[in-house]
């Protein structure tokens, strides 16, 4: 990962963003998370965020995502 300067943008792997934080975290491509390897990417990639998080998964993704973050099952909200 390239050195961070203060206000500038980084991106990355989410392995190479493990141990790391960052005020807000821009997670793309989000394609699947039905095994346990991609969710423990996904639980690395979420929890860098300090202050905002934003996920761009598939449309297929979008409710699993929302069921797994609230618990909520099939009444979760998507934005």
């Amino acid at each position: 990962m390239p050195q961070r300067q203060e206000g500038a943008s980084s991106f990355g792997t989410v392995s190479s963003f493990k141990g790391l934080e960052a005020p807000a975290v821009i997670l793309t491509d989000v394609e699947e998370i039905g095994t346990q390897r991609a969710q423990k990417l996904l639980y690395v990639a979420v929890s860098r965020a300090t202050d905002r998080l934003h996920v761009l998964a598939r449309d297929g993704t979008q409710r699993s995502l929302a069921e797994l973050f609230t618990g909520e099952g099939t009444n979760a909200t998507v934005r």
